[in-house]
């Protein structure tokens, strides 16, 4: 956050509690992640897409 080259932390989980703690710390929170999404063989490809997808329509 106190970088002078990046404007913005934005934090995609699947974790309400650490989501909270990321805001309290300055991080955009746009969505909790899916289940399908949250699991541990999600692809992170698929990750990446879907949150693309949700920031377009933001």
């Amino acid at each position: 956050m106190k970088s002078t080259l990046l404007t913005r932390c934005i934090v995609f989980l699947d974790n309400l509690t650490i989501a909270l703690i990321s805001e309290d710390y300055g991080a955009e929170i746009p969505f909790i992640r899916t289940l399908e999404l949250a699991g541990d063989n999600s692809k992170t490809i698929d990750v990446l897409i879907h949150s693309i997808k949700i920031l377009i329509v933001l």
